[in-house]
């Protein structure tokens, strides 16, 4: 290899490195699991996850899911977010939108251990803050357990 070729391969393997380093931001995300027993000691947990590109302003991506570890009559999640902030409203999709709020419900009675959730959640400019939540619900052995998870 010359002396050119080493120099020009040693500033192209710079420049992806800078390259690299420059446009790789990290990405924030907040999620949080919450769990509750059934008597016969199966698990119903709710899962919510919710990306955080630039702050609670904008839009993020949210999944919201209800999952046990046996297979219930019926197994529901229900996703909410609420926008606080003045005049605030949310707007996006995969939920249903009213002002500062967003919804969203799915119940499966098939013998499925899972109902899942997820879209995208815009608030605009006056928004403070946004919460996001899961909230799982099944029904077996004639009982009806729930359970929540916030970020």
């Amino acid at each position: 290899m010359s002396a050119t070729t080493g120099k020009l391969a040693a500033a192209v393997v710079a420049g992806v490195c800078l390259v690299g380093s420059v446009t790789a931001a990290p990405a924030n995300a907040y999620s949080d699991s919450q769990s509750t027993k059934f008597d016969n000691g199966a698990r119903l947990t709710a899962n919510i996850w919710a990306s955080n590109l630039g702050g609670w302003k904008g839009c993020h991506d949210f999944k919201s899911s209800a999952v046990s570890t046996m297979k219930p009559k019926w197994i529901e999640d229900d996703f909410n977010a609420h926008a606080t902030g003045i005049n605030v409203s949310l707007k996006g999709a995969g939920a249903s939108f009213n002002g500062a709020d967003a919804s969203a419900k799915i119940k499966n009675n098939r013998g499925q251990k899972g109902a899942y959730i997820s879209g995208r959640v815009c608030a605009g400019i006056t928004a403070i803050s946004i919460r996001f939540t899961s909230t799982a619900k099944a029904f077996a052995y004639g009982n009806i357990r729930t359970v929540n998870a916030s970020v």
